[in-house]
């Protein structure tokens, strides 16, 4: 399955944040709850490989998510900033919602039920 770039943020934050917008594997990420109050929820069974051109988000058995990274020059060197927080976090939080926001409301997202994924490790 495949993710477009305009349907992907690249947050960086405590943790680096992938947040996705109407992902095909929504439904298989659990429901991220009580985030709000620090503690990363983790995602099992779910890996993260961070590139700059092509990211992947590799689930249990056949699932998982093909993303689109950068789409141009300005926008590598932020993808590519934000691999290197993987790298150096060992993973990323990954974070499902139905639409991708303009704006995240980040209490509400990791309190609220709203967000599926959790932190995943890298590849």
């Amino acid at each position: 399955m495949f993710l477009p770039r305009d349907q992907v943020a690249f947050v960086f934050g405590p943790a680096p944040v992938l947040l996705m917008g109407g992902a095909p594997v929504h439904g298989l990420l659990p429901v991220v709850r009580g985030a709000a109050d620090g503690a990363l929820p983790v995602c099992d069974g779910w890996r993260i490989e961070a590139g700059v051109t092509i990211l992947v988000v590799d689930g249990p058995g056949d699932d998982g998510l093909l993303l689109q990274g950068a789409v141009d020059v300005d926008d590598a060197r932020h993808v590519a900033a934000w691999g290197a927080a993987v790298q150096e976090r060992d993973g990323a939080l990954v974070l499902s919602v139905e639409e991708l926001p303009g704006r995240p409301d980040w209490p509400r997202l990791l309190s609220d039920g709203i967000a599926r994924g959790g932190f995943m490790k890298k590849a």
